[in-house]
């Protein structure tokens, strides 16, 4: 499937690796013609609408309280933070201050330890005659204590995704019932078209535009995590925190979703949660819309040239078709 190699292009972990204009290639390639936005309907939801502009939001604010999670592993984390970062300061630090140092055998034993911080504190241990034959408690407490550290060091990281990316959302279909239930107050909304790939793959807009990628597992962050940490010149993949908020549970690919995405951080101001969308293609208004509410949205429909449709409801099956209520082009 194209999205997971559009995926591998632009987050892999060696960020040498990295090739954005080849993935914004692939993934413009397959940008659909038409994508939906569903909207109440609302002088503000209208208002937008005349003005062509819509409200970004964060992750947070969504319905899925998974939208942008991650999850890391923190033994693996405590391991290589250890490993890489820690463990030869520490080795100095215990020379110089206390006389302390352990064998060549030892270190050999704590690096090809499961838990290094563990085994080097009971190496450690050994040299505190007040800790004789407890050595291993020691240890214990003192690993599941910095465990628990790093839990809480990253509990805000965890949630930064979700509420440090600016998003809107869109869908390939216009017809879904679910939807219209969902997000266009029970078919009494309407839905916007817009043309995406017509505005070419340098134009901001449909450059930040990504498809989501479906998937029955949380996003792991942690060996992107590790990369600045481990590597020598401390680079990283700078984009990946983008790839959170582009994969959700495959119980939402019903809605076949893609989304514009900024990353603007946690304190955007009100002007800068408002993006300029292209000009609509088509509306479409629910089935259950008022008399009043389908002339609101048929007066800027004319006043915009663009084509007016309803979704009807079928009379022989579960699906939503379109009737035509105004064509520029047969007035």
């Amino acid at each position: 499937m194209w999205i997971k190699e559009f995926l591998r292009l632009l987050f892999p972990l060696n960020p040498d690796e990295m090739r954005i204009e080849e993935a914004i290639q692939l993934k413009h390639r397959h940008i659909p013609n038409a994508l939906y936005r569903y909207r109440s309907l609302s002088e503000y939801s209208l208002d937008n609408l005349k003005n062509e502009r819509e409200r970004l939001s964060y992750p947070s604010e969504f319905n899925d309280p998974f939208d942008a999670s991650i999850k890391i592993n923190y033994a693996l984390l405590s391991k290589e933070l250890f490993l890489h970062r820690n463990m030869q300061k520490i080795l100095i630090e215990l020379q110089n201050k206390l006389g302390i140092s352990l064998s060549d055998q030892a270190i050999r034993e704590i690096r090809n330890s499961e838990d290094p911080f563990y085994s080097f504190s009971k190496h450690v241990a050994r040299f505190d005659e007040t800790l004789h034959g407890k050595e291993e408690d020691f240890a214990r407490s003192l690993s599941e204590i910095t465990l628990e550290q790093i839990k809480s060091i990253f509990a805000q990281f965890r949630s930064s995704f979700q509420t440090g990316y600016l998003v809107m959302c869109l869908s390939e279909v216009k017809d879904s019932i679910l939807m219209w239930s969902h997000y266009s107050e029970n078919h009494t909304g309407f839905c916007i078209e817009y043309n995406f790939k017509e505005l070419g793959p340098l134009n901001p807009q449909s450059r930040m535009l990504f498809p989501i990628n479906y998937t029955d597992d949380l996003f792991d962050a942690t060996q992107y995590i590790l990369q600045p940490l481990i590597r020598r010149d401390h680079s990283f993949n700078n984009l990946f925190g983008i790839y959170p908020t582009i994969t959700k549970s495959t119980h939402w690919a019903y809605e076949k979703e893609w989304r514009i995405v900024f990353p603007l951080g946690p304190n955007a101001s009100e002007e800068q949660r408002f993006i300029k969308l292209p000009k609509p293609k088509a509306l479409y208004i629910g089935a259950k819309a008022s008399a009043e509410n389908i002339g609101r949205l048929k007066e800027i429909a004319i006043i915009k040239k663009i084509p007016l449709f309803q979704m009807m409801l079928s009379e022989t099956s579960y699906v939503l078709v379109q009737k035509m209520l105004y064509h520029p082009n047969q007035q």
